[in-house]
């Protein structure tokens, strides 16, 4: 339902000032508009999404990004070290090495593969966490948690550690209590409410979790107390 206009500049301060007379110009849309720069994607997408009224009251997303960005956005990060190594004098191989574990999502990746999971998790976390569409939560103090689109404060409570799941009571979203089933939609600011003498999730929470890490989580805990009890 929008015009779309792309546009390519050449450093991120030219992406930021651009987005800053639009918005001085026109009136925005705040709920279709994106900081993929400051908060990349996990495949490191990464532009400035700005939706506006313009002329005749059409509504216009502007997409704003730098030359290299539309490269890595268009062709993947593969392609754009290509292109590097045709450039003399580029090691691509020394390149990779230093570079990669810049990205956000070979973090991801590597703590997945850190956590040993079956070939059928494996497959099934890579797909939650990198391939799916997601939305962005904040804890309180302006941590942006990264989660796919359905999941709950549950879920949100494991992305930010085991211990936070594990002790979890109930959950705040932006200064309201909300039930323990309750979808994070973008933008939400989320409160874990949690108590050391919680005995840990019951068994009958795994339907409220929507990733496999909570799932996983949960069941974990289940056989160490089933295992302290026998």
């Amino acid at each position: 339902d929008l015009y779309s206009v792309k546009i390519n500049l050449n450093d991120r301060d030219q992406c930021y000032r651009l987005r800053d007379i639009i918005l001085g110009k026109y009136p925005s849309l705040e709920e279709k508009s994106k900081d993929y720069i400051a908060s990349p994607k996990n495949n490191m997408y990464s532009s400035l999404h700005t939706s506006i009224i313009g002329p005749e009251g059409r509504k216009f997303q502007v997409q704003i990004q730098t030359k290299e960005m539309h490269t890595i956005n268009t062709h993947g990060i593969t392609a754009y070290w290509a292109l590097l190594g045709s450039r003399e004098g580029i090691n691509v191989s020394k390149l990779m090495q230093d570079e990669v574990s810049a990205y956000p999502f070979f973090k991801v990746l590597r703590d997945i593969r850190g956590a040993n999971f079956r070939d059928e998790d494996f497959n099934q976390e890579v797909k939650e966490t990198i391939l799916t569409k997601h939305i962005n939560a904040k804890t309180p103090n302006g941590d942006i948690i990264e989660l796919p689109l359905g999941a709950t404060v549950v879920d949100f409570a494991y992305r930010i550690h085991s211990d936070i799941g594990d002790t979890m009571t109930g959950a705040m979203v932006n200064g309201e209590y909300v039930p323990l089933n309750y979808e994070v939609q973008n933008n939400d600011v989320i409160t874990i409410i949690t108590n050391k003498d919680f005995i840990g999730p019951k068994i009958d929470m795994i339907p409220l979790c929507k990733t496999s890490t909570a799932k996983r989580k949960v069941k974990e805990l289940q056989r160490i107390k089933y295992r302290k009890e026998n």
